[in-house]
């Protein structure tokens, strides 16, 4: 929509197809996938692949509160193999806190 005497130009709906989209081209996801993203609803990789990518595309999500190594680096392990995870996504960080726990 153009504003009369304004240069400003004004979109809806961007973001949320850009996740809608990106969440499932990128991943691959099928409706008899469950996924999992360990990243924190906090950051952008968070509430946009834990929540609104999946939400949008009607997905079945693994959702965790707490810490990845807690009681053990296996933990993340544990819940994939419990709950069938057929997608896990996860941050390098994760990956090398589980490295420099597990060396200690």
């Amino acid at each position: 929509m153009q504003t009369e005497g304004c240069s400003a130009y004004y979109t809806t709906g961007g973001y949320m197809i850009y996740t809608a989209t990106t969440f499932k081209y990128a991943f691959d996801y099928k409706d008899s996938d469950i996924y999992w993203c360990t990243a924190d609803c906090g950051w952008i990789t968070g509430h946009t692949y834990v929540t609104y990518g999946p939400l949008l595309n009607g997905a079945t999500v693994i959702l965790y509160e707490g810490v990845p190594n807690y009681t053990d680096c296996g933990r993340c392990w544990d819940i994939v193999d419990r709950y069938k995870v057929t997608i896990f996504y996860t941050a390098p960080t994760l990956a090398r806190l589980l490295c420099v726990v597990e060396m200690r």
